[in-house]
């Protein structure tokens, strides 16, 4: 629904061409891989004791729902350079209108709300895991 907006109002729905850009990663575990390394260079600059928030929420594609936030929790979790999951915020974004979908006999979800993850890095001084 959201890329099918942005079509509509003449905006960019693919930011890159590149096939190593991030959003462009066809395969999700491919994605959450792709995620942990990007977060892993965040965490060997990070200072110790830092704090790290992700806004994100879970994603439907194909028929079905991924659970990216919960699997970005999972997978920032894993060592090496483990982040350490320390609290949840729920961001209800409230000012959109609610219509749930059923679109030929397929439940369509709204998005109405981004899980705000935060992370400290709770490893040693001198930056490493």
């Amino acid at each position: 629904m959201r890329q099918k907006g942005r079509v509509e109002k003449g905006l960019d729905t693919a930011y890159s061409d590149d096939p190593d850009e991030i959003g462009n990663i066809e395969d999700y575990h491919d994605f959450l891989r792709a995620l942990k390394c990007a977060f892993e260079e965040v965490y060997k600059v990070m200072r110790p004791k830092g704090y790290l928030t992700i806004i994100t929420n879970n994603v439907f594609s194909d028929g079905r729902m991924y659970p990216l936030a919960f699997d970005t929790v999972s997978t920032l979790s894993q060592e090496p350079f483990a982040w350490t999951p320390k609290d949840e915020k729920v961001w209800c974004q409230d000012d959109k209108s609610l219509l749930p979908l059923g679109v030929f006999n397929a439940w369509v979800g709204n998005r109405h709300h981004q899980y705000c993850l935060i992370f400290r890095k709770e490893g040693q001084a001198d930056g490493g895991p």
